[in-house]
């Protein structure tokens, strides 16, 4: 258990050195803020597409609509998430 310890240790500092390098600061920099423009493109289109569908759906009263209303939210909340980590990261690395 000692030498995963000291392994895991070495590990998180070499990473710590890496991240706070600034070539590598700025490397993260450019990928946080492709992502996070894909991440909100992404979003806009699921979530209008998903709440047709689902109000397509709900119009004819089938149950499956309510399942796809649910769907496409939590689809668009995880998206948009994942556009606030990515956010997130923009910031710290720059």
């Amino acid at each position: 258990m000692k030498v995963f310890k000291s392994i895991y240790v070495k590990l998180v500092s070499i990473y710590l050195i890496l991240m706070t390098h600034p070539v590598m600061a700025r490397d993260l920099e450019s990928i946080a803020t492709n992502l996070t423009t894909k991440t909100n493109k992404l979003a806009g289109i699921i979530a209008p597409i998903g709440f047709a569908i689902a109000g397509i759906f709900m119009f004819f009263g089938n149950p499956r609509g309510s399942q796809l209303m649910g769907l496409t939210l939590v689809g668009g909340l995880s998206v948009l998430g994942g556009s606030a980590i990515f956010n997130w990261l923009k910031n710290i690395a720059g």
